[in-house]
């Protein structure tokens, strides 16, 4: 599973893409350690992409993961 950035991070607004499966549920979730992960959205993917805008990104270093 990869997730792609998509378009340019303004004013600290980005957007993330991921390729997955229609009817399956996909968990995205956030760290600033990847050590401790927190869901921030859940959603099952339309035509097969699952889209996520973060219009609030404010920590320098944030990782990102989805899962099933």
């Amino acid at each position: 599973m990869t997730l792609t950035v998509s378009g340019m991070q303004i004013s600290g607004q980005f957007g993330l893409t991921f390729q997955g499966q229609n009817g399956q549920n996909y968990v995205l979730e956030t760290s600033t350690n990847l050590a401790d992960w927190t869901p921030v959205w859940t959603n099952a993917p339309i035509n097969g992409e699952l889209m996520f805008t973060n219009v609030n990104a404010t920590d320098q270093s944030r990782f990102y993961r989805v899962r099933q």
